[in-house]
């Protein structure tokens, strides 16, 4: 090797040695020092994003797991607040109850009623006052109960709530006993569904609904348009008794008779007969001869066609009317309990055993019947001429007394000169005897939210929790309002109508344990987001630690490698210096 002075070459490799040790001399103080391995993006640059993104997810846990608490805190106030309303509905019920019995005068009642009203203003008061942080919890509503059943909300439920209450207090009960009464028939061990419609397609404000298979009788329902009975009224007591006795009729002969063989005007007919159809049939005859409507009878002797109009209803009437005067007797009634006797007896057969006649010409059929009430001369028997009996359908409506009020009802004293009450008012008695099975006959099944009936209560506003670092990891809270109105308490009056009181307040309680239930479950479900936030923190931290701490051992052993790196290359170094001295000595 050439001996130089300008270029020492061994003095720059010792010079870089030492820079290189005195570097990671430096990185490893610097790493001791902070307890980090990446201090920098140049010590590890995708390490140092990593950590950087798991530092944001376990603070975001952190404030995370506060929000959770707070919300915690949220629901403890609202479950502290249905809380005493619980006790304060209990204790509604239990007037209600005492409400109730029957030892209690007029003034009892109002007395216990006023506890109610006070009552009524304090869960008012908790669901107008309550607050978290200064959000009203409760508050919201338009403090107007909303029912729902297993199908979901229950539309018009007000309207089809009185209908229930009215069948079930007296229109069923009280028809079933006129029929069994008058018509000598009842129904055993029948199912009879009874069904509330929006609207029915057509002119019938109810109907019975039957279904047959081999003649024996498969679902009957009662079919009522609650669109039609809320424009009539629904209060009680009212004429509609006569409707639901009108169909009653026909659901009990559906479940005594050969109702498949019977034609359209003596099933209608009958129907009309146990309430009564004189002003229907006066209403008529207003703008309709009695001989037309008399000839109207050979439109409704199908088994299967029927047209909803008055003009039906009121030939059907009239030609039952003349039956039951022509039979004699217990007239219509001895009919139906013949044919009711034997379910494969028909109307012919009843004619051909009862020696029915019509001044002195005998009835032994159906067509005989319709002959004698037409007045003709028998189609197919020539020795049957009806065309000369004075006592025909026509002359018969003449007869008819249409002007009192008496509404022409079996037993009455215009169908019978009887003692029974045949107003329009007295037909169907009012008889307030509330009750979920009010027929002996019958099996009834009612609409579903009779017995499981909820109020469905208006969500307060948007309670959302962030429980999570990142974008919409939320949890939300669905708050009830809470008002009496809403509870689907504000027309309850135990000095009134105890009995639906005891309702209301069920119905109350069961919304309340609801939303009560769903608070305690949400809690339980934070309680749950509270471990996990922590768990996942305590393992992210771990996870960064890995990535970002310094590893004390092996950067206390690269300190002391590199500190003594340090010291030797400073050594060379000298000697590497001292290196050029030697020229001298050929220079000498």
């Amino acid at each position: 090797m050439a001996m130089s002075i300008i270029s020492n070459t061994l003095s720059l490799s010792a010079q870089r040695s030492l820079n290189s040790s005195q570097s990671s001399l430096s990185i490893s103080l610097q790493r001791l020092s902070s307890g980090l391995r990446v201090n920098s993006a140049k010590d590890d640059a995708a390490g140092l994003a990593i950590s950087d993104r798991m530092t944001s997810q376990i603070r975001g846990m952190n404030q995370a797991g506060r929000n959770v608490n707070d919300g915690v805190s949220l629901l403890q106030v609202a479950e502290g607040g249905l809380s005493e309303v619980t006790s304060l509905l209990q204790r509604g019920r239990e007037l209600a109850v005492q409400a109730a019995n029957a030892t209690n005068s007029a003034t009892d009642k109002d007395a216990l009623q006023s506890e109610v009203n006070q009552l009524f203003a304090e869960i008012d008061r908790i669901g107008s006052d309550t607050a978290f942080n200064g959000i009203k919890i409760f508050s919201g509503g338009n403090e107007k109960a909303t029912y729902a059943d297993i199908d979901g909300a229950v539309n018009n439920f007000s309207d089809k709530d009185s209908v229930i209450s009215n069948l079930q207090r007296s229109w069923l009960e009280q028809s079933e006993k006129v029929i069994t009464e008058y018509f000598g028939i009842q129904a055993n061990d029948t199912d009879l569904k009874i069904i509330l419609e929006d609207s029915i397609d057509g002119n019938a404000t109810a109907y019975v609904a039957a279904t047959f298979s081999g003649g024996q009788l498969g679902e009957l329902t009662l079919n009522i348009d609650m669109e039609e009975l809320s424009a009539i009224g629904l209060e009680w007591p009212s004429t509609l008794d006569q409707l639901i006795a009108h169909e009653m009729t026909h659901a009990v002969m559906d479940a005594t008779t050969n109702v498949l063989s019977f034609e359209k005007w003596f099933m209608e007919g009958t129907a009309e007969l146990i309430p009564g159809g004189d002003d229907r049939l006066n209403f008529v005859k207003n703008t309709t001869s009695d001989a037309a409507l008399v000839a109207n009878i050979d439109n409704l002797r199908s088994t299967t066609e029927w047209d909803v109009t008055n003009l039906n209803y009121a030939t059907a009437y009239t030609a039952t009317r003349y039956m039951h005067d022509v039979i004699g007797g217990e007239g219509v009634k001895e009919a139906l309990q013949y044919l009711a006797a034997d379910k494969t007896r028909t109307m012919d057969d009843y004619f051909s055993q009862a020696n029915v006649d019509v001044e002195g010409r005998a009835i032994e059929s159906t067509d005989d019947f319709i002959s004698a009430f037409k007045g003709i001369d028998h189609a197919t028997d020539p020795d049957k001429d009806y065309s000369g009996i004075t006592n025909n359908g026509e002359a018969f409506l003449g007869n008819m007394d249409l002007d009192n009020n008496d509404t022409g009802a079996i037993g009455g004293a215009d169908a019978d000169g009887g003692s029974r009450i045949t107003t329009n008012e007295g037909t169907i008695p009012d008889i307030d005897s509330i009750t979920l099975d009010p027929l002996v006959g019958f099996n009834e099944e009612w609409p579903d939210f009779v017995e499981n009936r909820r109020v469905l209560l208006e969500n307060s506003g948007d309670f959302q929790l962030h429980v999570g670092a990142d974008a919409n990891m939320t949890i939300d809270l669905n708050l009830k309002v809470l008002s009496v109105g809403d509870l689907g308490l504000s027309d309850v009056d135990i000095s009134e109508d105890p009995t639906l009181a005891l309702t209301r307040f069920d119905v109350a309680l069961n919304a309340i344990d609801t939303s009560r239930g769903e608070y305690g479950a949400v809690m339980n479900r934070l309680d749950s987001v509270s471990n996990y936030l922590q768990v996942s923190t305590e393992n992210i931290s771990a996870a960064r630690g890995r990535i970002q701490d310094t590893d004390f051992a092996s950067e206390t052993a690269n300190m002391t490698k590199n500190q003594i790196l340090q010291q030797a290359g400073t050594a060379m170094l000298a000697q590497a210096n001292q290196i050029p001295q030697a020229v001298l000595s050929l220079l000498g």
